[in-house]
């Protein structure tokens, strides 16, 4: 309805001025001519002039596309997970697979559990507990209407807490899509074709890299992480982090094959529901 009254009023002030210029016009005989002419040249300066604004809030208001905020979905879990809305924390309920969960969330996963979540179709994360991640934004936008290929964007933004994250973002379809992850230490931003482990603890945060590349944005010099590395910055620390090979660290080569057993059951999933009714529309 906003873009809709924003250029309503200007439209609408133009026929109320063509109203009374019309009405000025008939006006009896007599009239003098140079004040008629006066009132002539002022009117179509105040008429050209709403009618400016009229074409500039028009475009405005048709270029104007604030997305549409949506639900996600729970893939599936083993063990348990809690939703937590964080303006209402006493409303806290279990989480179950094919439930949704919404922004303004955080997604609490106990040891020995895991979730995998669908952010948005096209935006996967699993958590594997203990755990916690709160949902600040998921949206997508449109070009109208409903059909598969409806969507030309999908963003989602999440702060992550504590735990072990697989980040996955498949190559599929024509629609854009971006995650945005704050962490303590600055925002990775994760696009198509990226998957990415990250191990969040209270001293440190470990990016490990598997497909794709992802960007560091920090407070010291940011990063870009190629596929086969991974980055670690310690929380209390300012120095730069350096980028080092997976190749060259147990840890992280074990962590590769998990990211990829990961993802090969996030894709099997997503196969199987790709038919189903779009559960991540917000009623």
């Amino acid at each position: 309805m906003a873009p809709l009254a924003s250029f309503t009023l200007p439209l609408i002030l133009s026929f109320v001025l063509d109203f009374i210029h019309r009405n000025r016009l008939s006006r009896p005989p007599g009239t003098g001519l140079a004040k008629n002419l006066r009132e002539r040249a002022r009117f179509f300066a105040w008429k050209f002039a709403w009618r400016i604004l009229f074409l500039a809030l028009l475009l405005v208001s048709c270029g104007r596309n604030n997305g549409e905020p949506v639900l996600g979905f729970v893939f599936e879990i083993e063990g348990t997970a809690l939703s937590v809305p964080l303006q209402k924390p006493d409303r806290s309920r279990p989480l179950s697979a094919r439930g949704s969960f919404a922004a303004g969330e955080e997604i609490r996963v106990p040891a020995e559990s895991s979730v995998a979540l669908c952010l948005i179709p096209g935006i996967y994360l699993r958590c594997i507990g203990p755990a916690r991640v709160k949902i600040d934004d998921l949206r997508v936008y449109k070009d109208g209407d409903e059909t598969g290929n409806s969507m030309n964007m999908r963003r989602g933004a999440i702060r992550l807490g504590d735990g072990r994250f697989h980040v996955f973002l498949p190559r599929d379809g024509s629609a854009r899509a971006e995650l945005k992850i704050e962490t303590e230490v600055g925002t990775l931003i994760a696009n198509p074709g990226a998957l990415l482990s990250v191990t969040h603890t209270s001293e440190s945060i470990r990016v490990l890299c598997v497909r794709g590349v992802v960007n560091w944005d920090t407070r010291t010099p940011g990063a870009s992480i190629a596929a086969g590395y991974y980055c670690e910055r310690k929380f209390a620390s300012l120095a730069e982090a350096p980028v080092l090979p997976a190749s060259e660290d147990s840890a992280a080569q074990a962590e590769v094959m998990a990211a990829l057993d990961s993802a090969d059951a996030l894709t099997e999933v997503e196969t199987k529901l790709r038919n189903s009714p779009a559960p991540w529309r917000k009623p």
